[in-house]
């Protein structure tokens, strides 16, 4: 999987993501989301604290609206833009069961990430 892949994602409606979001970070396997944990761990980013007490059942969620944000990064620089994307993200997160607190970039990682989940994101 590649950052065009999730950045793709971009084009679903809320309801939508949200339902793919859920459905594909429930499917992770316990070596998956360790993996997982294990690249967040390794993180410089300031955020990495915030998926420290997230549950395990909706850590790869967490993940995924994590990958989702950082793919937009280049776009968010655009005030008007990043208002609009964080809103829809919020909308993403109510619908999946998410707390805002993983709308957050883990840019340094992303790539890593983006191998722990494979084939994910082409379903």
């Amino acid at each position: 999987m590649e950052k065009a892949d999730i950045y793709k994602m971009l084009d679903r409606e809320s309801d939508e993501l949200a339902s793919w979001v859920v459905s594909s970070g429930e499917a992770r396997s316990r070596k998956e989301l360790q993996s997982l944990k294990t690249v967040v761990g390794s993180s410089q980013s300031p955020y990495k604290h915030v998926f420290s007490n997230i549950p395990e059942r909706d850590f790869g969620k967490s993940i995924l609206i994590s990958m989702l944000y950082s793919s937009a990064d280049p776009l968010t620089a655009q005030t008007s833009f990043f208002k609009e994307f964080y809103k829809f993200l919020e909308s993403v997160c109510d619908k999946a069961g998410l707390p805002y607190k993983v709308i957050v970039p883990l840019v340094d990682v992303e790539n890593e990430l983006l191998a722990a989940y494979g084939e994910v994101l082409n379903s």
